[in-house]
């Protein structure tokens, strides 16, 4: 069964992938000088903030490449195989994945990786305790989840900037001209 009538070439495809590890980390870095314009000031932000919202773009630009070549390249490919291409399943694949992979990283996979041995880590924010011993309590885990929403949210967005810059409308007219020659 086919969703949507689209088509791509591998330097298109190639091209979204560059462009959508782009516009993550460009996202994330926004994420960060909100965050720091918030909690510091935007003053503080106008005199000190180019070089450590670079460096995190940089970072967060080898994140998103990493995690679009390890886990959307692979779904990616198995539903343009089945021929579902429309924007929304490309937006659904970006919001669910990226929010299992982040969720499943901040709880070293729902826990099921043990922390390292003789580790005590404990952490908190406002909210209260969100780690103790190296697990997560009640309100670490409602902490975690809301991070993954967000950042499936930027899943969505990431997702729209990939197939926007990979697919065009299959009209088959171009096939059959391909063809005739």
């Amino acid at each position: 069964m086919r969703i949507g009538s689209y088509d791509t070439t591998l330097p298109r495809a190639a091209l979204s992938l560059i462009a959508g590890a782009a516009a993550g980390a460009s996202l994330i870095a926004l994420w960060y000088l909100w965050g720091t314009a918030q909690n510091l000031g935007i003053q503080y932000v106008l005199d000190y903030g180019v070089i450590p919202t670079t460096l995190v773009f940089i970072e967060a630009l080898v994140v998103w490449s990493v995690g679009l070549t390890i886990f959307g390249l692979p779904f990616w490919w198995l539903l343009h195989r089945l021929g579902w291409r429309h924007w929304l399943v490309a937006v659904a694949l970006g919001a669910v994945l990226t929010f299992l992979v982040d969720f499943g990283i901040e709880t070293r996979f729902l826990e099921l990786i043990p922390p390292p041995a003789n580790s005590a880590y404990s952490a908190s924010d406002s909210g209260g305790p969100t780690v103790i011993a190296s697990h997560l309590t009640l309100h670490g885990w409602w902490v975690t989840f809301r991070a993954a929403l967000l950042l499936g949210a930027e899943g969505v967005l990431v997702a729209l900037v990939i197939w926007r810059i990979a697919y065009r409308r299959d009209d088959g007219v171009s096939k059959l001209a391909a063809k005739s020659y």
